[in-house]
């Protein structure tokens, strides 16, 4: 396993060091080292592997020769790499660079989406504009792929993803997560699993679900099998097109005025809308899906 030297600006990652076989760099290595370029050396060992929050709030802006053929890896190995401008690969295996974005490409053929540089304007699905980045093509968008990336505001997670992970799209103030699917079916996307935690979620979120009514929108929620259900108070129908800060919430009993700076309006008639259920997903209250985005 390896380290670096303080104060170092460059660094190799060499298959043998003083005559011994090097097998990865480990857990926590490089955690807020000074290195602005890591360099994967070609002949690393078949066993090399890379541990957890190995390069976390390092200052490495770029990743040369990163192993394709890497297996063991572990599933929080490229977290935290917030300054990486560019990502190369070399040799043939599961990983490759496409579009500046690093991809893992399963036995079966299908795209996970593992690293996208995010000091670095997205190459491809990307538009400038309105700062929104669209996730298609991809299977799966993986654990901190996306997370501490610069320049995206707006999220659209495609109908042909299946799975968007735990941290994918976390440290980023997003104003908008939107779920693409037919809005006739409103159910379009429910096959979609998005983990707790993939988005930070503020109170300044909205996130847009494939509905064109409130009614839509509950169906949509209740047949989805992801964390969305428990944010309802950041939810709105694709249809929405209202820009303050309101709320669809929860219907179940008797509210009114407003809460945490939310305007509470029904949008449906003879529906009502409880704000106070102290509902919990993944251990968090209905309050807490309010705290400030902190990056």
């Amino acid at each position: 396993m390896i380290g670096a030297e303080e104060g170092a600006t460059e660094a190799t990652v060499p298959a043998k060091f003083r005559g011994l076989e090097v097998d990865g760099i480990a857990e926590n290595a490089l955690e807020e080292s000074s290195l602005k370029k890591l360099t994967f050396a070609d002949d690393l060992s078949v066993y090399f592997s890379i541990g957890a929050y190995a390069f976390n709030l390092s200052s490495i802006e770029e990743i040369a020769g990163f192993p394709a053929d890497i297996s063991m890896i572990d599933y929080n190995a490229l977290a935290g790499l917030k300054n990486l401008k560019s990502i190369t690969v070399s040799g043939e295996g599961e990983f490759s660079v496409e579009n500046g974005a690093l991809i893992q490409t399963d036995e079966g053929g299908a795209k996970i989406l593992r690293l996208l540089p995010a000091a670095s304007e997205p190459q491809a699905n990307y538009d400038k504009e309105s700062k929104t980045y669209t996730v298609s093509g991809f299977s799966q968008v993986f654990n901190h792929a996306a997370s501490y990336n610069q320049f995206i505001e707006n999220v659209v997670v495609g109908a042909d993803v299946s799975r968007v992970q735990e941290d994918a799209f976390s440290h980023i103030k997003l104003a908008s997560v939107t779920m693409e699917g037919d809005e006739d079916e409103y159910n379009g996307v429910s096959d979609v699993m998005i983990e707790g935690g993939a988005f930070t979620a503020h109170k300044d979120l909205k996130i847009y679900v494939p509905a064109t009514d409130d009614s839509q929108m509950r169906t949509w929620l209740s047949n989805s099998k992801n964390y969305i259900y428990g944010h309802n108070l950041l939810v709105h129908p694709v249809a929405c097109s209202r820009t303050d800060a309101h709320i669809h919430g929860v219907r179940n009993t008797l509210a009114s005025g407003s809460y945490a700076g939310y305007d509470i309006t029904l949008n449906d008639s003879n529906r009502t809308i409880d704000i106070e259920a102290q509902y919990s997903i993944m251990g968090h209250s209905a309050p807490d899906l309010f705290q400030e985005y902190e990056g």
